[in-house]
């Protein structure tokens, strides 16, 4: 991670995203689109700031991604499912596993976008709900990858 957040960070990280919004709604369905660029933006900026602030806390730092993509509509549709493969993969990056696969998860994101769970709640359920993944597993692209293409598949991606 780089010592600081500035125009070009963001701007990959907004291609990043949306990217994979469209992989998220050509793999699950619904209309592609984004509604709120300028909200997308901001967004994106708060999450790479808070993840520079925090980054020895991936909990704290997926539970503020969860928050914040869940809870602002910036595309069309599917905001809540990018909110959780995002979420999802700053605790990788972490080191963290999700355990519950998407649809026994979902409650939980509505309930984020409903905002019914504050920071402190979502990272509290994310660290009951999470493994650590072991130093030896090395290959953590690999691991991502595996965990990624199971995601909707219903699998617990262990």
């Amino acid at each position: 991670m780089p010592d600081k957040v500035d125009k070009e960070l963001v701007e990959r990280f907004i291609t990043v995203v949306m990217k994979l919004h469209d992989v998220i709604i050509k793999t699950s369905g619904g209309e592609t689109g984004i509604r709120d660029r300028g909200g997308l933006y901001n967004s994106c900026y708060k999450v790479l700031s808070v993840s520079l602030k925090h980054q020895n806390d991936p909990l704290y730092v997926s539970a503020f991604t969860y928050a914040e993509f869940a809870k602002r509509h910036h595309f069309v549709d599917g905001n809540k499912r990018t909110a959780h493969i995002l979420g999802k993969i700053f605790l990788e990056e972490g080191r963290y596993h999700l355990i519950p696969p998407y649809n026994k998860v979902v409650d939980f994101i509505v309930s984020i976008a409903k905002d019914d769970l504050n920071i402190n709640k979502i990272k509290k359920w994310l660290k009951k709900n999470s493994s650590k993944i072991k130093k030896h597993e090395t290959n953590i692209d690999k691991y991502l990858k595996r965990s990624v293409e199971k995601l909707y598949s219903g699998s617990n991606g262990n």
